[in-house]
């Protein structure tokens, strides 16, 4: 292989509806190669947890399989993204003395001393980190992120970045994101019955996604992801550059078509087929019918205005969650997210729910997906494939990190920009 090209860990998407898997490499001029791609139907997955762990084992074999054969290459690695309603988020604050502050003379009586402030250094820093961490770390938890969002130094407000001001009392406002560990174990052994190993910390698919589809202005403005999965939704809030929120909701997109088929009796799919047609804010015209299949198998004919109340309701309390997120954001922070809401993920393509939210929510709303060039791109470049796609963003970071390949500064300012991908036609290497 080219001394020029990084072999990454795999992507690996564990989506409650959908296992992805995608094989990639990086290369010197900031690109990536995807040489394979894998899809699975989840099995054994309720709600981003494993209640059977033989089932999602078998189901991520045949994801990682098909990846396999696309690429030629074997996986033995992976970068996973997760969700589900055992992760939680929780804001966090820090405090230490800066370490080379130092007690001085003062002027006045005798004997009297102030303490002169010091250079804040990586160390003081480092110790703010360690408080955050040991309060966000209690019980059966395990941290996911930490995330930096603003230190103020004495009377020094919004700080993005301390290192080298001069203060006395340095202290950091962070976000935590957390998992029970129970279900992170269950993760990993899944993955090692698989055959392979994770290749470090799994990663919040909220992140992943924001990662891939949202740029640098955006996260300054403020903006609100939202990834509509099949049975979760992850929700990030960006504002000035970092991080302020991030929140699972279980209001996702089988949920509609569950509800189709519970309060009219159909099947699953024939539920799902009718959801993609119907939508939302779709006027019927007249009496307009929809075809189904009920659960005995003959065709029946349902009211599409029935159809979409029934659609509507369910979207309803996801569009509940997230107005009650920003009015809290809002109130708490003093302003507005001027660059709206962005929706990625599968459930973003429900034909109507962008007017809909546009009217219910009061603020701009787009659909969200990484752009791609390659011979693949009417598969890859759908907001279903957010989250893998910004695993390998995320995969090529940490490369740089841990390896200090002078090649991957120039790849990582690419992907931040542009996140132009190119893929290897199948058979080259």
């Amino acid at each position: 292989m080219n001394a020029e090209r990084y072999t990454l860990p795999a992507a690996l998407d564990i989506g409650n509806g959908t296992i992805r898997v995608l094989i990639a490499e990086a290369l010197a001029d900031g690109s990536l190669v995807v040489l394979g791609v894998g899809e699975e139907q989840s099995a054994g997955m309720e709600e981003g947890r494993i209640i059977n762990l033989h089932q999602a084992t078998e189901a991520l074999k045949r994801a990682l399989r098909t990846a396999e054969i696309d690429s030629g290459r074997k996986i033995e690695q992976v970068l996973v993204g997760i969700s589900g309603e055992y992760i939680k988020s929780c804001a966090n604050e820090g405090k230490a003395v800066v370490r080379n502050s130092k007690a001085v003379a003062g002027g006045g009586e005798e004997g009297r001393y102030h303490v002169a402030g010091g250079v804040v250094e990586k160390g003081d820093i480092d110790k703010v980190r360690e408080m955050v961490v040991a309060a966000a770390s209690a019980g059966e938890i395990e941290i996911l992120d930490i995330i930096e969002k603003t230190y103020s130094l004495d009377r020094q407000l919004n700080i993005r970045n301390p290192l080298g001001m001069n203060g006395k009392l340095l202290t950091g406002s962070m976000h935590a994101i957390v998992a029970e560990r129970q279900s992170l174990e269950n993760v990993e052994t899944c993955i090692n019955q698989a055959g392979i190993t994770l290749a470090d910390k799994v990663v919040f698919s909220g992140l992943a996604a924001a990662q891939a589809v949202l740029n640098e202005e955006e996260k300054r403005l403020g903006v609100c992801l939202l990834d509509i999965g099949a049975h979760t939704t992850e929700m990030v809030i960006f504002c000035n550059g970092g991080v302020y929120e991030t929140d699972v909701y279980l209001e996702a997109g089988n949920l509609i078509h569950m509800d189709i088929s519970t309060v009219h009796h159909t099947t699953l799919s024939s539920a799902e087929q009718c959801k993609k047609q119907a939508g939302v804010l779709v006027p019927p015209v007249g009496n307009e019918m929809l075809p189904l299949v009920s659960t005995s198998g003959e065709e029946v004919n349902i009211g599409h205005s029935l159809v979409l109340r029934t659609i509507t309701s369910r979207v309803e309390e996801l569009l509940n969650c997230v107005d009650n997120t920003l009015r809290n954001f809002e109130k708490k922070e003093a302003r507005k997210l001027t660059a709206g809401i962005v929706l990625t993920g599968g459930g973003a393509l429900l034909p109507g729910l962008i007017p809909m939210m546009t009217n219910r929510l009061h603020i701009p709303v787009r659909i969200g997906a990484p752009t791609y060039n390659g011979e693949k791109r009417e598969r890859l470049k759908a907001p279903q494939f957010s989250v893998s796609l910004g695993l390998l963003m995320i995969g090529c970071e940490r490369a740089q990190a841990n390896y200090k390949l002078p090649w991957m500064t120039r790849a990582t300012h690419f992907f931040f920009n542009s996140f132009h991908i190119k893929e290897k036609k199948h058979g080259q290497h």
